[in-house]
């Protein structure tokens, strides 16, 4: 099975790299159990599922997905 590779765009690519900062602030503070870093475990943990199985989760209706988006 091929990899997959996971994309972040427009916003959602802007708000995970400000939560990372976020959360990189807070571990450089010695807090290791906020809200965000929760939040970014959690994301990071959907990250792997998908990576190890791409039909983790709901299916995307192909005609959905941008044309420029389509792995062809």
């Amino acid at each position: 099975m091929k990899p997959a590779r996971i994309t972040l765009l427009g916003e959602a690519k802007e708000e995970y790299s400000r939560l990372n900062s976020i959360v990189g602030m807070q571990r450089a503070n010695g807090k290791d159990n906020t809200p965000e870093i929760q939040l970014l475990s959690s994301i990071r943990q959907k990250i792997g599922f998908i990576k190890n199985n791409p039909f983790y989760g709901d299916n995307v209706k192909k005609g959905l997905i941008p044309k420029d988006k389509l792995i062809r």
